[in-house]
């Protein structure tokens, strides 16, 4: 079942018939979804729109929308695609000689299986799951978009949503203190207890491990 809410508290449900629950026809939703598909297609890329075929366009696409409860096992699935990087380390098993050798699991048996490839043509596929500059994994639409903060505020507050607290609190840092009289002292700079500056680039530094810093108490 689909419904929504208005800014007023008036909730509607795109029903049909009395057994049939549903937000719009499925026929509908296709026809729809491919005109404005192939609209921006050609707005944003007209190169890539005239090498398909017409054929496409005339053909009926399958637009379906299914229910997924309360979205846990749906934020699970995309979760593993927007969260997770394009291959882990334990899966590489070796580099020698300019020849990666890695695990993968093959789709159609469900299998682990071993590649070897070389090195310029494993980073070609890495560079794959790179997002080009500009790009993001993730963007927000509707009441979540980040122009529409009033109206989800709004919408949160009709459903009666509660603001959901983060179970691990942040402890600030303990703050210096004044070993004679205790109280709290503040950082106003570290001096470097041996360094060796060379002028000529690239610049060589040479520091030791012990640091002298300085503090003043806090009045």
């Amino acid at each position: 079942m689909s419904s929504s809410c208005t800014l007023n508290s008036n909730w509607w449900r795109a029903i049909r018939k009395p057994r049939s629950n549903f937000l719009f026809p499925v026929k509908a939703l296709s026809k729809i979804f491919k005109a404005k598909f192939r609209d921006l297609l050609e707005k944003e890329n007209p190169t890539l729109f005239n090498s398909i075929p017409i054929k496409v366009w005339n053909k009926a696409w399958v637009v379906n929308s299914i229910p997924v409860g309360r979205g846990e096992k749906a934020l699970k699935y995309l979760a593993q695609y927007v969260f997770r990087i394009a291959i882990s380390n334990s899966r590489i098993i070796s580099l020698k000689n300019g020849f990666v050798v890695f695990k993968y699991k093959e789709s159609k048996t469900d299998e682990w299986k071993i590649m070897n490839i070389k090195a310029e043509e494993f980073i070609r596929r890495f560079l794959q799951h790179v997002l080009p500059s500009g790009f993001v994994k993730v963007r927000y639409y509707g009441l979540f978009a980040s122009a529409n903060r009033k109206q989800l505020a709004r919408a949160r507050e009709i459903l009666g949503c509660k603001e959901l607290k983060s179970k691990k609190q942040l402890k600030p840092n303990k703050p210096f203190k004044c070993p004679q009289c205790k109280k709290e002292m503040i950082l106003v700079s570290v001096m470097l207890r041996y360094a060796v500056l060379n002028n000529k680039a690239p610049p060589i530094i040479k520091l030791s491990t012990i640091n002298t810093y300085h503090l003043r108490g806090v009045e």
